[in-house]
């Protein structure tokens, strides 16, 4: 049932700003403009009004803006006061709306998110849509910010619903043999059909997968975590690739004791690149704090760079790679960086090695780092293009996403062995599963989790 009380928030941040912006959303809205203006206000028009307090006191003037449901955002009858900003004038607004409340039009302060809660539940946006509005405004680059307003225009949703309408004709071919299995059917024809449309969901769950698992790096940060031997030049690249002296840098082994991690954007790709301290076996308790956190950095991360010290790359190095690679988490990379090559300017640079995931680099000198931050930002989102395929994403839409991969191995299981029954039950789980992303079966826990951390007056 559509909410019977109005809201009311503060829209504009904190702090000094030329226009502070009230928002109104609910029953009352329109009732409450004709108070605190004095006039009868048009829909979706602008009028220039001073805003009074409930004794007839003037507050402030600006604009205000009355929009009928379901022509607005939230799909109810809405009202924005556009006056001044700063501290007092929109507070003073704000109090002015609560003021006004009675038990005939109650008004009370809107909850974090309330807006956009309201916009889903009545049908403006959905799920996908909602959490791309908080994503937007969470942005931390030009790319992020682009993967949402993507999400927002209701790219994302458009690519679940086709995978959904895959299932539901995947769905019907099964059931509709289960129905009228006495027919005589081409049992061969049959199968194939089903194995091709198998293949093809298949195939298209996997392409979004990759794409979300992209948008959450992009959404979240690329987790970049710097592993290798004492004095391999790690603290020296993360200096490099931050452009700023965020390290200590010694020639003494085990200068690095603790993880250290710096925000950066690359090419509008925002990173979380963690330096770590050097692998080796370590008799000094502090150092061997650092050694285990190192470890532990690995484990959360999506991608590894492992640095070796051209000069003195050994048997130790070798070992400690494929150490990373044994323990890295699925779904992440750990490339090799060749450091100091400036060093060793005659020494061979094998063309195969070059071309794969051995990056050739000097953290002293730059050279290589313009390739390695490319390649980084190729491993964030693999379409440079401006029509790259990306969307903001959420882990609870990769969580979902697995759980629909698992049911659909289910399902592959279930068609070799001929038994159709369960094949159709764990397509519909599937189905179910892609509607839970959309918000069309979500729980009211989930839904108050999500709009929790919205910002108040969104």
């Amino acid at each position: 049932m559509p909410p019977k009380d109005t809201i009311v928030a503060i829209a504009t941040g904190e702090g000094q700003g030329a226009i502070g912006i009230v928002r109104v959303s609910g029953p009352s809205a329109y009732w409450l403009g004709q108070k605190l203006t004095g006039k009868r206000l048009p829909d979706r028009r602008a009028v220039f009004s001073v805003f009074l307090s409930p004794e007839g006191e003037p507050l402030d003037e600006g604009l205000a803006l009355f929009f009928r449901g379901p022509r607005s955002f939230t799909g109810e009858d809405s009202l924005e006061l556009q006056g001044h900003g700063g501290r007092a004038a929109p507070r003073a607004l704000l109090r002015a709306c609560l003021d006004f409340s009675s038990q005939a039009n109650p008004i009370r302060p809107a909850e974090p998110g309330e807006f956009t809660q309201r916009a889903f539940l009545n049908d403006r946006l959905d799920l996908v849509q909602a959490e791309a509005v908080a994503d937007i405004i969470e942005a931390q680059s030009s790319r992020s910010l682009k993967a949402a307003v993507r999400s927002l225009s209701g790219f994302f949703s458009k690519t679940i619903h086709q995978l959904q309408a895959q299932l539901v004709d995947f769905r019907v071919l099964v059931e509709a043999h289960l129905d009228f299995s006495d027919e005589e059917i081409d049992a061969l024809e049959l199968g194939q059909s089903l194995n091709q449309r198998m293949a093809a969901i298949q195939l298209g769950l996997e392409e979004v997968l990759e794409s979300v698992g992209s948008g959450l790096r992009l959404k979240e940060g690329c987790r970049v975590v710097l592993l290798g031997s004492p004095n391999a030049g790690k603290s020296s690249l993360m200096n490099a690739l931050s452009r700023e002296e965020v390290a200590i840098v010694s020639d003494q082994p085990g200068t690095t004791r603790d993880r250290l991690t710096e925000e950066l954007s690359v090419q509008g790709v925002h990173f979380l690149l963690t330096d770590t301290a050097g692998l080796r076996s370590a008799q000094e308790p502090v150092e061997q704090m650092g050694i285990e956190r190192a470890w532990q950095s690995l484990k959360a991360a999506d991608l590894v760079l492992f640095v070796e010290d051209i000069q003195t790359r050994r048997v130790d190095d070798e070992t400690l790679f494929r150490q990373c690679l044994q323990n890295a988490p699925v779904g992440a990379k750990v490339w090799r960086i060749v450091n100091k090559v400036d060093l060793m300017p005659d020494d061979p640079i094998e063309p195969e090695a070059a071309a794969s995931t051995t990056f050739y680099v000097s953290a002293r000198t730059g050279q290589g780092l313009d390739g390695l931050g490319q390649a980084i930002v190729r491993f964030v989102s693999t379409d440079q293009s401006e029509g790259a395929s990306l969307f903001a994403a959420r882990q609870r839409h990769l969580d979902a996403l697995g759980c629909v991969k698992a049911q659909l191995i289910e399902a592959q299981d279930h068609l070799r062995l001929d038994s159709l029954e369960l094949l159709a039950e764990h397509l519909r789980l599937a189905q179910d599963l892609l509607g839970e992303i959309l918000g069309r079966r979500t729980s009211d826990d989930l839904l108050g989790d999500i709009f929790s951390r919205f910002c108040i007056g969104k």
